[in-house]
């Protein structure tokens, strides 16, 4: 939903996007409770080859339902990350006016929008591909640590990259008692996509 909005915003310079806020919550809740309530008609959660309990794979239906509770709508979100921020730096970067003092903030912005997408990447691939393994019976210790062990990372690295802009460093600054002038792409950071000025060339 994240992505939506920056790609409306951005891409399709729609204003305005609080009537789609009942629709995200929609989508954000209904979606995964009906996935989430399905697989109990087939009495498939239980124990899973991976040592915790999720969906289990007794049955056909179990993969089936792993497919679509999951994977497919995780990839399909994936995708759509990469392609919606690929859009969106290509707007920023050609038809969006930057102050000049503010080129480091265009700069920093491109850089960690490229960067979100990457890390829902990283962080399911070995998953997937340990499911991949599953459906042919084959299972290794090692790989399953590191599977898990590079998910578990998912929110440090979401973390690193949301954090990692001027006012959240310079918060964090401040709170340490480090002093650091005031810089204008600090105050550009909480400014609204309202304040981007959009031109063709």
């Amino acid at each position: 939903m994240i992505t939506v909005t920056l790609y409306l915003g951005v891409v399709k310079q729609k204003k305005n996007l609080q009537h789609l806020e009942l629709r995200f919550h929609i989508i954000c809740w209904l979606f995964p409770l009906v996935v989430t309530l399905l697989p109990l008609l087939t009495k498939s959660f239980g124990k899973t080859d991976i040592y915790w309990c999720w969906i289990s794979i007794n049955q056909t239906i179990d993969y089936v339902w792993r497919v679509i509770c999951l994977y497919l709508p995780l990839w399909l979100s994936i995708v759509f990350n990469f392609v919606a921020h690929v859009k969106v730096v290509k707007v920023i970067n050609t038809h969006i006016a930057f102050a000049s003092e503010e080129k480091e903030y265009r700069v920093e912005l491109t850089r960690r929008l490229k960067l979100y997408p990457v890390v829902l990447f990283i962080s399911y691939l070995p998953f997937t591909l340990l499911r991949l393994l599953s459906l042919f019976e084959i299972s290794n210790f090692y790989f399953d640590l590191i599977a898990v062990a590079i998910y578990s990372l998912l929110g440090l690295l979401n973390a690193i990259v949301y954090g990692s802009n001027p006012s959240v460093r310079s918060s964090l600054s401040r709170c340490f008692g480090i002093q650091q002038e005031n810089r204008s792409i600090d105050s550009f950071e909480d400014s609204s996509l309202d304040s981007l000025v959009v031109i063709e060339r």
